[in-house]
This record gives C-alpha cells, structure tokens and sequence, in this order.
C-alpha cells in the first residue's frame, strides 16, 4: 500500500517547515507590494518584477499543492485544509498587487511598454503576452461594466415603463373590502 503513497518528505519535512515556508511568502509578497518597480522604465526593475512574480507564484503554487496532496491523503486533517484556505488567499491578494504594477506599467503607455522590452533585447515573449493579456482583460472588464451599466439601465426604464401603465384597483373602499 506504500507504494501508491506520495512522499511528501522530500517537498517539506513537517507543517513546521511548510509553515515557515508560508510566513516566507508572506513577507515577500509584503515586500513585493512595497517596491515601487516602475517608477521609472528601465530594464533593472523591469526585469526584477517579473523574476519577483514568477518565484513568488512558483512557492505559492508549491505550499498550495503540497496541503492538496496531505489532505487528500489524511481526509481529517484540518490543519492542512486551513493552510490551503490561507494559500489561496495569499495569492489573491499577491494577484491584486500583481495588478497594479501592470497598471503602472501600461501607465507608460502599452506601445511604449512593448517598443522598451524590444529595444533592451529582454527576450521576454513571456512578459509580452502577459502585459498583453492583462491588457486584454482590462479592455473586457471595461466593456463588461458598460455592458452590465447598459443592461441594468434597460431593465429600470423597462421596468418604469410597465409599472407606469399599471392600474391597481383599490383593495378596500369605505373600510370594506372590494370583491
């Protein structure tokens, strides 16, 4: 039975040492969400953000797995389940910072952006299609704002619109009711 059991050692002895491993995240997305990467264009921070994103992702990944494999292998395990719980909210929150240091990035301008990795030789397709998918979803959560604004708009004039031809007879008149 053994042999069809992870070995989970290997990734991290004990929840003390994942547990470690975590407030190590931590306090690098902490650090991350400080930096201030892009106050200027050069190729130094712009390198740094991205190798920042991946090794930070690469951990948070690796401690999100890891309880995933544990709880999987012991069901009643909570401690390992609300490490997960945890995990996953580090990395929404590492995603949000994520976000805006894109933003202050494109602030320079997306073709400017482009024209700086290309110019430096940064050899960085990766980080091109991630500045362009994170463009790309801004432009699709704009339209679909507008687009929820405009349905919502119509839903309330066609609401007005009905309720405004309605006529309600009177339930009582004179204090009796009205069959």
């Amino acid at each position: 039975m053994d042999s069809y059991t992870w070995d989970l050692e290997n990734v991290f002895s004990n929840f003390d040492s994942l547990q470690k491993e975590f407030s190590l995240i931590e306090s690098m997305v902490n650090i991350f969400e400080k930096r201030d990467f892009f106050s200027s264009l050069n190729k130094e921070d712009f390198i740094s953000f991205f190798s920042n994103c991946e090794l930070i992702e690469r951990k948070i990944k690796k401690n999100y797995i890891f309880c995933s494999l544990c709880s999987d292998i012991d069901f009643n395990s909570i401690k390992y389940k609300e490490m997960k719980v945890r995990i996953n909210d580090i990395y929404k929150w590492f995603n949000s910072i994520q976000r805006l240091h894109k933003e202050k990035l494109l602030s320079f301008g997306y073709k400017k952006v482009v024209k700086f990795i290309q110019e430096n030789n940064l050899n960085c397709d990766f980080q091109i299609k991630n500045i362009i998918n994170y463009k790309k979803e801004e432009l699709n959560r704009i339209k679909n704002e507008q687009i929820c604004k405009e349905n919502i708009n119509n839903a309330r004039n066609e609401y007005r619109k009905i309720t405004s031809q309605l006529i309600f007879e009177p339930l009582f008149v004179n204090n009796k009711e009205n069959n």
